[in-house]
Protein backbone atom coordinates (compact mmCIF):
# COMPACT_ATOMS: atom_id res chain seq x y z
CA UNK A 1 0.00 0.00 0.00
CA UNK A 2 1.64 3.48 -1.26
CA UNK A 3 0.62 6.58 0.10
CA UNK A 4 1.41 10.02 -1.77
CA UNK A 5 4.00 11.77 0.87
CA UNK A 6 2.24 15.14 0.50
CA UNK A 7 -1.22 13.26 1.43
CA UNK A 8 0.32 11.73 4.33
CA UNK A 9 1.43 14.83 5.76
CA UNK A 10 -1.50 16.84 4.80
CA UNK A 11 -3.30 14.55 7.51
CA UNK A 12 -3.48 14.81 11.35
CA UNK A 13 -0.90 13.60 13.44
CA UNK A 14 -2.99 10.98 14.74
CA UNK A 15 -4.86 9.48 12.02
CA UNK A 16 -1.14 9.39 10.61
CA UNK A 17 0.43 7.45 13.15
CA UNK A 18 -2.94 4.94 12.42
CA UNK A 19 -2.24 4.19 9.05
CA UNK A 20 1.32 4.41 9.45
CA UNK A 21 1.08 1.38 11.96
CA UNK A 22 -1.54 -0.55 9.50
CA UNK A 23 0.84 -0.19 6.58
CA UNK A 24 3.78 -1.59 8.63
CA UNK A 25 1.48 -4.56 9.45
CA UNK A 26 0.56 -5.23 6.73
CA UNK A 27 4.12 -5.30 5.28
CA UNK A 28 4.81 -7.42 7.95
CA UNK A 29 2.12 -10.29 7.21
CA UNK A 30 3.27 -9.69 3.15
CA UNK A 31 6.75 -10.33 4.28
CA UNK A 32 6.02 -13.54 6.90
CA UNK A 33 3.93 -14.60 3.80
CA UNK A 34 7.15 -15.16 0.78
CA UNK A 35 8.95 -16.40 3.78
CA UNK A 36 6.74 -19.02 4.26
CA UNK A 37 5.76 -19.68 0.36
CA UNK A 38 9.63 -19.78 -0.15
CA UNK A 39 10.24 -21.96 2.47
CA UNK A 40 7.35 -24.57 0.88
CA UNK A 41 9.50 -24.27 -2.12
CA UNK A 42 12.51 -25.19 -0.99
CA UNK A 43 11.25 -27.68 1.16
CA UNK A 44 12.86 -27.02 4.57
CA UNK A 45 12.22 -25.78 8.03
CA UNK A 46 9.01 -23.83 8.60
CA UNK A 47 9.33 -20.10 9.50
CA UNK A 48 6.20 -19.03 11.78
CA UNK A 49 4.78 -15.55 12.37
CA UNK A 50 5.41 -14.35 15.95
CA UNK A 51 2.48 -15.40 18.28
CA UNK A 52 -0.24 -12.47 18.30
CA UNK A 53 -1.49 -14.59 21.60
CA UNK A 54 1.09 -12.46 23.56
CA UNK A 55 1.37 -8.94 25.26
CA UNK A 56 0.83 -6.38 22.86
CA UNK A 57 2.30 -3.71 22.31
CA UNK A 58 1.31 -0.65 24.13
CA UNK A 59 1.24 3.07 22.44
CA UNK A 60 1.03 6.09 24.63
CA UNK A 61 0.10 9.27 23.05
CA UNK A 62 0.79 12.52 24.47
CA UNK A 63 -2.03 14.12 26.18
CA UNK A 64 -2.29 17.24 23.40
CA UNK A 65 -2.57 14.81 20.88
CA UNK A 66 -5.31 13.09 22.53
CA UNK A 67 -7.06 16.20 23.24
CA UNK A 68 -6.35 17.54 20.21
CA UNK A 69 -8.41 13.85 18.22
CA UNK A 70 -11.32 14.39 21.01
CA UNK A 71 -11.61 17.64 19.47
CA UNK A 72 -11.73 16.67 16.17
CA UNK A 73 -14.13 13.79 17.41
CA UNK A 74 -16.39 16.26 19.55
CA UNK A 75 -15.65 13.19 22.24
CA UNK A 76 -16.38 15.55 25.18
CA UNK A 77 -15.84 12.47 27.46
CA UNK A 78 -12.35 11.88 26.45
CA UNK A 79 -11.18 15.32 26.74
CA UNK A 80 -13.04 15.70 30.29
CA UNK A 81 -11.10 12.27 31.49
CA UNK A 82 -7.56 14.06 29.54
CA UNK A 83 -8.09 16.90 31.72
CA UNK A 84 -9.10 15.12 35.08
CA UNK A 85 -5.56 13.31 35.13
CA UNK A 86 -4.25 16.42 34.43
CA UNK A 87 -5.65 18.41 37.28
CA UNK A 88 -4.98 15.22 39.60
CA UNK A 89 -1.28 15.34 38.63
CA UNK A 90 -1.03 18.52 39.29
CA UNK A 91 -2.54 18.40 42.61
CA UNK A 92 -0.04 15.62 43.10
CA UNK A 93 2.99 17.78 42.21
CA UNK A 94 1.58 20.84 44.30
CA UNK A 95 1.22 18.38 47.59
CA UNK A 96 4.70 16.81 47.12
CA UNK A 97 6.33 20.24 46.70
CA UNK A 98 4.28 21.53 49.71
CA UNK A 99 5.69 18.28 52.07
CA UNK A 100 9.35 19.03 50.42
CA UNK A 101 9.06 22.70 51.73
CA UNK A 102 7.87 21.39 55.24
CA UNK A 103 11.22 19.17 55.63
CA UNK A 104 13.40 22.37 54.94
Amino acid sequence: MEIDQCLLESLPIGQRQRLVRRMRCDQIRAYYEREKNLQRQQGGVKVRAPSTHGRKHRIRFRHADIIKDAIIRHDDKEGSKIQGDEIKKSKVREKRSEECEREI
